[in-house]
């Protein structure tokens, strides 16, 4: 009898510290566009941390969120920033839509490296 409640205190004691010290919750997904177009690089970033991700070349992402009840913001220059509750789900596709208006407020900025001249 006392190896029974033995053997049940340590598996309640492995149980509770492989749930205490857990790596959260794992969540991956493809990112598209209107038109199935994978999109890499979109910024994928678990809501109000630092915690994000950028998707690969084929628009895949994986984040390890703190808790399967967080929501996750995806942001991608000239599309809308969409914000979605992850709700216990592992698996999330998204579609990304298109905003023409962002691409106009845009500036790029472009430096000359000047060369060295020898003084000697």
């Amino acid at each position: 009898m006392k190896n029974k409640s033995h053997f049940i205190s340590v598996c309640f004691f492995l149980f509770y510290f492989q749930h205490l010290f857990s790596q959260g919750h794992l969540v991956s997904g493809t990112i598209v566009d209107e038109n199935g177009t994978p999109l890499p690089g979109v910024t994928v970033v678990e809501e109000n941390t630092a915690n994000g991700v950028v998707s690969n070349l084929d628009g895949n992402y994986v984040l390890t969120t703190r808790s399967p009840e967080s929501s996750l913001t995806i942001s991608y220059l000239g599309f809308d920033t969409q914000t979605i509750a992850v709700n216990g789900r592992r698996y999330l596709d998204i579609i990304l839509n298109e905003n023409v208006e962002s691409l106009e407020e845009v500036q790029v900025v472009a430096f000359q490296k000047q060369k060295k001249k020898n003084l000697l």
